[in-house]
């Protein structure tokens, strides 16, 4: 499979803004071909329900690792990456186990998520 190296482009509007990021390793080394996801949890008090679709809003990584997500409406969202073998929100920077990501996006903004470095799936 070949993988993009172009930077991606990114749209936004009014009433929407984007997320990028750069996947990487534990080691730094980029992950590339690999699709994120935009994911909601909802607070329950069983625990937190994860949902997303793999029609949902998502970004294709680059042989940089590099991802964007755009046209999201504002809102607070987690990142899921999906592949046929495993599923897996990304964690949250300090890295405890059963944490994830928070993003806040606002509308006409990139929020800018900088290197983030996961366990290789």
């Amino acid at each position: 499979m070949s993988v993009d190296t172009a930077e991606p482009t990114i749209e936004i509007g009014e009433s929407s803004g984007a997320i990028r990021g750069i996947l990487l390793d534990k080691e730094g080394q980029p992950i590339a071909g690999l699709y994120v996801f935009l994911a909601t949890i909802t607070d329950n008090p069983a625990g937190p329900i994860i949902s997303f679709s793999l029609e949902s809003d998502k970004g294709l990584t680059n042989a940089k690792g590099l991802f964007v997500i755009d046209n999201v409406p504002a809102g607070v969202y987690s990142l899921a990456i999906w592949t046929p073998a495993v599923n897996f929100l990304i964690p949250a920077p300090n890295g405890e186990e059963g944490s994830a990501i928070r993003v806040e996006v606002r509308n006409g903004q990139i929020t800018e998520l900088g290197e983030i470095r996961i366990k290789r799936p």
